[in-house]
């Protein structure tokens, strides 16, 4: 999804309308902003969970991590860190299937974060926490949102909500 994005900022660019491109998620990362280059500048992008850039508590594990095994968080991304904490969630609710004693399955995997309250993520997820119920697996309603400047995706509010 950045790729195309990518050229579509440099297509904008070269016709030289005053506007500023929107990127949501699957296009708010590094990738666009070294495929658009300068025509990246300006575009503010739309991502639930805080890039590199960010700095926030929760890249420390996965710094730490990185680093122990020969790269960085600034190598990796943005979609690295999504990986980590979509996984994370993911082994805590297999963590709680096994604490409650029931077989690994499907539903039981599916229904174990339900019960498993708010995980912090260091602010790295929406606005920090994620929750899932028995109603919702959205996990968090919150965003950041970033302007790339500089080659780089610079904070301009975190933990943004829609109301």
């Amino acid at each position: 999804m950045s790729s195309p994005a990518a050229t579509v900022a440099k297509d904008i660019a070269a016709q030289g309308p005053d506007m500023r491109i929107v990127c949501l998620n699957w296009c708010s990362d590094e990738l666009f902003l070294d495929g658009a280059g300068e025509a990246a500048e300006g575009s503010v992008l739309v991502q639930p969970f805080a890039p590199p850039t960010a700095e926030q508590p929760g890249h420390e594990q996965i710094q730490s991590y990185l680093a122990e095994n020969g790269s960085s968080l600034e190598e990796e991304g943005v979609h690295y860190v999504r990986g980590w904490y979509t996984m994370h969630i993911l082994a805590e609710g297999i963590r709680k299937v096994l604490e409650d004693g029931d077989d690994i399955s499907g539903p039981a995997i599916k229904e174990a974060p339900e019960n498993l309250g708010p995980i912090d993520t260091g602010g790295v997820v929406g606005t920090g926490e994620v929750e899932f119920t028995a109603d919702s697996h959205r996990g968090s309603t919150g965003t950041g949102v970033y302007v790339a400047e500089g080659g780089a995706m610079k904070s301009l509010e975190s933990g943004v909500t829609p109301e």
